[in-house]
């Protein structure tokens, strides 16, 4: 009966795990659903319009936890202490780390014209890429399809910054929750993944 009772905790933190690593991968193939519903033909294969979508989401979500969360989230001191900031429920990491209105437009602005020099210019960089992105729809399609890689990319930009989010997060609250075990469940879900591939 002692060793159920060393479980129950273990079996608690692991189901937290799974649960909150299967929300951004069911959101995911949902909006990717939408996205091969709504895209013109050819829009996957069109790495200018795509994948430069793609990456201006990331360097977007980059850029919200640089501005948004503290620093010391990020301090590898910091981590695996006790009163750490990590430290935190589950409804904490959806409440907070990664509520997504923390994120929204309102917020990156005002956060925005306070930073100075880095931010801004990555900011900068990330709205450039964005346009030419949808110049290059508008190049490659006609009208109507132009029009709909356009919500496409607009779609992609967020989702993508939001998973990025999500995904930085949830890795350093499963490093203080698992510690060095965490290294293991990374080997093993890329074993998993190269294998399905």
């Amino acid at each position: 009966m002692e060793d159920l009772q060393y479980f129950a905790p273990v079996a608690v933190v692991v189901l937290k795990a799974v649960l909150l690593l299967a929300l951004p991968i069911v959101g995911a193939k949902l909006i990717w659903s939408a996205l091969k519903f709504l895209a013109p033909d050819g829009f996957f294969a069109v790495p200018l319009v795509y994948t430069l979508a793609r990456l201006v989401g990331v360097g977007l979500g980059c850029l919200l936890i640089y501005l948004h969360q503290d620093s010391r989230n990020f301090d590898l001191h910091e981590i695996f202490v006790a009163d750490g900031p990590w430290n935190i429920t589950i409804a904490e990491f959806l409440s907070v780390r990664v509520n997504p209105f923390a994120y929204g437009p309102i917020a990156f602005a005002s956060k925005l014209g306070e930073a100075r020099g880095f931010p801004l210019l990555i900011a900068a960089i990330l709205m450039a890429v964005l346009m030419f992105s949808i110049g290059w729809s508008w190049k490659t399609w006609r009208r109507k399809f132009a029009g709909r890689a356009v919500i496409c990319v607009v779609i992609i930009v967020p989702a993508m910054a939001y998973l990025t989010i999500y995904g930085i997060s949830l890795l350093f609250w499963l490093l203080f929750l698992f510690n060095s075990w965490t290294f293991l469940l990374l080997a093993l879900a890329l074993h998993y993944f190269r294998n399905r591939q």
